[in-house]
């Protein structure tokens, strides 16, 4: 559909209002000129039109990540994809619209606790910044040298430790050069990721004598997350949580130590708090998940019988949150499965644990309701 040149004003004044707005913190108000701006631009089959609508969605998808739905960013930040994708020829293609898009969604999938995704849109936009950035273009090295540090993170979440060491130099690297970046904001971020750096190398290289330290190390990260989670900053608190993660769990599959498993369930339980207290279901469920499988090997494999209740508790703790996301049918399954790993290592204790469960998620019903 063509569109006439009113309905193009009228949707680029809906949309600069909602940029407005959205500075102001309207956010309501700005995701309603978004979206008016969106209904004028519905059907338009114009390149010009789609890139405008791409636009518009990308400003509605930042909106409504600021307001805390994290979920609707996602859906409408692919939205803008596919219309950019149409417009440079296919996925295939990488324009510089779609590169700064594709950033945009792996720096939100990356929040959402959705790693995989996260870094495939990151590798994605990383061939065309460092294709560009090559080609002489120093006014996208700092977006380079940003992109190439959430990379790194991204690997260091997947447990690809060389590969988060290899994109960590890159970082470096990017930042050396973004010369354009402000001095002070340069300088701090490459303080940063040298220490990580440095950081990752002695994970990478350890052995079973330098597991002490390790373990402090593990305990300081999580002591840390759990005073900004008490200062109500989730975002902060869940980058300590997922390092004591990356750590413990790097660790665990060269030294499979009872203390390593207690420190990982510890740091799941604690993460998928943070994914329920900031609304991210990902990082609940990974953060669950994580600690149900560490109580699990705690007691089915090592006999520690002391664990039972914890693990009764993480069972109990990922079912609520599931619970009060909406996900009642995800949540009855993890209960399924409660009853079936309580009932073969304590029948006894799996009726008070069970009734405690179903407290819990009428709990989070009522909550959710509420």
């Amino acid at each position: 559909m063509t569109l006439t040149d009113q309905q193009r004003l009228l949707a680029t004044a809906r949309m600069e209002r909602g940029i407005l707005k959205r500075q102001a913190g309207d956010l309501q108000a700005a995701a309603d000129d978004y979206r008016a701006a969106l209904k004028l631009l519905e059907g338009a089959d114009q390149p010009h039109d789609i890139r405008q609508r791409a636009q518009v969605q990308e400003n509605l998808s930042n909106t409504l990540e600021d307001a805390g739905s994290y979920d609707d960013a996602l859906d409408v930040i692919a939205a803008a994809i596919h219309d950019l994708q149409a417009v440079a020829g296919g996925a295939g293609r990488v324009t510089a619209e779609l590169a700064g898009t594709y950033q945009n969604a792996a720096n939100k999938l990356f929040k959402a606790g959705d790693y995989e995704r996260a870094r495939d849109f990151a590798v994605a936009a990383l061939t065309y910044y460092r294709s560009a950035t090559r080609q002489g273009r120093s006014d996208l090295a700092e977006d380079l040298a940003r992109l190439e540090s959430m990379h790194a993170l991204t690997l260091e979440r997947l447990l690809d430790i060389h590969g988060a060491i290899e994109a960590t130099e890159a970082a470096i690297s990017a930042f050396q050069q973004a010369t354009g970046t402000e001095p002070a904001t340069r300088d701090r971020a490459l303080g940063v990721f040298m220490d990580r750096l440095e950081s990752l190398r002695k994970l990478s290289r350890s052995g079973r004598a330098d597991l002490p330290g390790w373990l402090k190390h593990i305990r300081m990260k999580l002591d840390t997350g759990a005073v900004l989670s008490r200062e109500r900053d989730p975002a902060h608190a869940a980058l300590f949580f997922e390092e004591a993660i990356t750590c413990s769990a790097y660790l665990i599959e060269s030294y499979p130590t009872d203390e390593l498993h207690a420190l990982l369930a510890e740091s799941g339980v604690s993460l998928s708090y943070i994914g329920y207290a900031a609304g991210r279901p990902l990082l609940a469920r990974r953060g669950g998940r994580i600690a149900i499988d560490s109580r699990r090997y705690l007691v089915e494999e090592r006999g520690r019988r002391e664990q039972i209740d914890l693990l009764g508790g993480a069972y109990m703790g990922l079912a609520s949150f599931l619970t009060y996301f909406g996900a009642d049918a995800e949540a009855e399954a993890v209960l399924v499965e409660m009853r079936a790993c309580l009932g073969r290592v304590d029948p006894a204790k799996l009726v008070d644990i069970d009734a405690q469960a179903r407290d819990f998620l009428a709990q989070a019903r009522a909550v959710r309701e509420s």
